[in-house]
């Protein structure tokens, strides 16, 4: 078992990997900016990276509230490993489909293609539904 300070040392080690992942996560996506919006078969114009973007931090919203909610009921640190847990699972879910060969070859350039099709053309929906949600707005 170790001693106080070593469990105090793997916690601030634990918390501070915890905060830098979430930071490198998060801020990755900028990096991919100027390929989505200048290679094909991307071309993603500057508002559908934006409304991409918007879309990716959606959960942003509802999840600080679960959370909240979640360690008032069961107290923040148990909250706070589950929460570590998930994302430690999920990120090994994608380095396990990697380094199986999950992100390469001609068939997931032709899936990838198809599902940014997909998200352009829901991104298209959103703005649409947007706009006419300030048509209404401005005309009351």
């Amino acid at each position: 078992m170790p001693s106080p300070c070593g469990r105090r040392c793997l916690l601030v080690a634990c918390v501070a990997y915890g905060l830098f992942a979430n930071h490198w996560a998060r801020d990755s996506l900028g990096a991919l900016e100027v390929p989505l919006e200048s290679d094909a078969p991307y071309s993603l114009s500057a508002r559908r990276y934006n409304a991409l973007t918007s879309l990716y931090f959606l959960p942003n919203i509802g999840v600080p509230i679960l959370a909240g909610v979640l360690a008032h009921r069961f107290g923040a640190a148990a909250t706070y490993a589950a929460f570590f847990a998930i994302a430690a699972a999920g990120n090994g879910l994608v380095g396990a489909s990697v380094a199986a060969g999950g992100g390469g070859g001609a068939d997931a350039d032709t899936d990838a293609d198809a599902e940014v099709r997909e998200i352009s053309e829901l991104v298209a929906e959103i703005e649409g539904r947007i706009e006419e949600l300030v048509g209404h707005v401005g005309g009351v």
